[in-house]
């Protein structure tokens, strides 16, 4: 099946590390066709790849080795990625019983982007990125700005010419709109949370502040209409 995607998410995540280079390689290995992982901006504007805004003590010890507070606040937006390459996020299994698999890869640090690309194109010149961008408009302190993100984000997936093989995706449809109108050609995935208990399209006075200003309301609840007619896709 030639066109079936089969997607590495956050690398090979139930069997290496999440988001490192060794669960990207693994995920190479076992045939993936893209490669999903998420992204954030270090303090000296480098992009990072990482699932939190933080250094997540379930899933990294500091460079000597110790256990972070559990409730540590190590934000990649204040660190450099030099600093951000100082702890160990490979030698934690976050949830055993979820990932009785994994294998730890104790060193294993956490990448750039660019370190994922060089790999990525070393192993399979025609490996896709799915790309997102770890933002969200409640939480503006955390993080990058929506602008920022864009900026950084189209700009290196130009550098290394892969406009045809990346997709951005993000919950913050800012950063997909500022996207589009910097490179047009760049696939975006406009991604939701719509559920009983929470989510980033309704219970919002107003629009929410997930939909850069639209109203998923004015589509008749449709989730087609509002992605379609913003071309989030």
């Amino acid at each position: 099946m030639p066109d079936f995607d089969v997607q590495g998410h956050r690398g090979a995540r139930g069997l290496r590390p999440e988001n490192t280079l060794a669960a990207f390689k693994y995920a190479i290995g076992l045939g993936v066709t893209t490669l999903e992982l998420d992204t954030g901006i270090s303090a000296d504007g480098v992009l990072v790849v990482c699932h939190d805004p933080v250094i997540n003590p379930l899933l990294c010890l500091s460079g000597r080795g110790e256990r972070l507070p559990d409730k540590a606040q190590y934000r990649l937006k204040d660190l450099t990625v030099a600093e951000i390459q100082s702890f160990d996020c490979g030698s934690l299994n976050p949830d055993p019983i979820r990932f009785p698999a994994q294998m730890s890869v104790p060193g294993a640090r956490i990448p750039t982007l660019q370190q994922v690309f060089d790999l990525g194109e070393a192993q399979n010149p025609l490996i896709r990125y799915n790309i997102e961008s770890k933002i969200n408009p409640l939480r503006p302190w955390e993080t990058a700005s929506p602008e920022m993100f864009a900026e950084k984000l189209v700009g290196l997936i130009e550098q290394n010419h892969l406009t045809s093989r990346a997709t951005i995706q993000s919950f913050d449809w800012r950063v997909l709109k500022q996207v589009k109108r910097l490179n047009s050609d760049i696939q975006t995935s406009a991604l939701v949370l719509h559920s009983q208990t929470s989510s980033t399209l309704e219970g919002f006075v107003g629009a929410s502040p997930f939909l850069a200003g639209l109203d998923f309301s004015d589509h008749q609840g449709k989730y087609d209409g509002v992605i379609t007619v913003n071309r989030f896709h």
